[in-house]
């Protein structure tokens, strides 16, 4: 599943970074801003860098969107922000060539600007003036990066796009008849998706928790529950059931209820349950991509837990629920 909502791309000039944008675009339907068309001016002028921030801290306050360019010295917001980063690493000549042949054939660019010397010798220099700084940046903030290493690569990702499809509801949990929504898709106002999230406790009185995995957003961090959004057609308690045997290997058919929680800035509904449990503690099973690592502890363990090594949303709620 795509499951990517803020989305950068970034690389050398001439590595097609905006044509798998446009893609990507058309196939996410995911709002596109390529940093060329704002930056640049039909008379090729340009605004200043204060603007340029601005302009960005603008787009982040979306709750989706595909980011286009480099732009070296505001780099840093948007791989903060980033969900995701798609890394362009072509050979050095392919840039140059790809370069050279975009002439005149830039729908992104308000003008027409020169493939110059100097663009040509900013391309031979990239992975030594701006290639180190950009890893700095990965290693810094723990990015998810998905590098293409080949044109043949980047179309391969599109093709393989899967878009994961949920139904709509009002606020107060009505299915909106003839209604999808799509992930990474902006949500309109009034409609909410399902999400459900899963507290496991052993027949011992011992609580899972899971360890999120690095690239994921809090990664590294360790929640209280498993959990995520219902697909289309699915009942709460049928993600339930999913989720957690897809994050976990546990199988359980009968949850406690321990509430709801409607959020309007995330427009989702939120079915909170307990799943009490016997099974075997030795074999939980991690999901690739989402977890690395699980442990099973005490009510006092979890409620010492500091903010930095635990996801705190919600968390806060469900020690009240579960009475920790």
């Amino acid at each position: 599943m795509f499951n990517y909502k803020k989305i950068i791309v970034i690389g050398c000039p001439g590595a097609g970074k905006s044509v798998f944008s446009r893609k990507l675009h058309e196939k996410t339907e995911i709002d596109l801003f390529h940093l060329d068309a704002i930056y640049w001016n039909k008379d090729c002028s340009h605004i200043t860098r204060e603007e340029l921030i601005k302009k960005q801290k603008e787009i982040f306050k979306k709750n989706s969107f595909i980011i286009d360019g480099n732009f070296k010295s505001t780099l840093e917001l948007r791989i903060k922000e980033a969900d995701v980063v798609f890394l362009f690493d072509l050979p050095t000549e392919i840039c140059i060539q790809g370069a050279r042949n975009r002439k005149g054939n830039r729908p992104e660019m308000p003008c027409q600007l020169p493939d110059d010397d100097e663009l040509i010798d900013f391309i031979k220099n990239f992975n030594y003036d701006v290639m180190p700084k950009i890893k700095e940046l990965f290693e810094k903030y723990n990015s998810n990066v998905i590098t293409f290493y080949s044109h043949k690569e980047a179309d391969e990702y599109i093709s393989s796009i899967d878009l994961e499809i949920w139904d709509a509801y009002d606020e107060n949990f009505n299915l909106i008849d003839n209604t999808t929504l799509v992930r990474g898709k902006t949500i309109p106002d009034g409609m909410f998706h399902l999400v459900c999230d899963i507290a496991v406790k052993h027949i011992d009185g011992t609580y899972l928790l899971m360890q999120r995995d690095v690239n994921k957003h809090f990664g590294g961090m360790w929640e209280l529950t498993a959990g995520g959004s219902a697909l289309k057609g699915e009942s709460p308690i049928e993600c339930a059931m999913r989720e957690l045997k897809e994050e976990t290997g546990i199988i359980c058919s009968e949850f406690q209820e321990l509430g709801t929680v409607v959020s309007e800035k995330n427009k989702s509904i939120y079915f909170e349950y307990l799943c009490i449990t016997d099974y075997d503690k030795e074999s939980v099973k991690l999901q690739d991509g989402e977890t690395i690592a699980f442990k099973w502890v005490s009510a006092n363990y979890i409620k010492n837990l500091s903010s930095l090594e635990f996801v705190t949303t919600r968390m806060q709620k469900f020690i009240k629920e579960l009475k920790l």
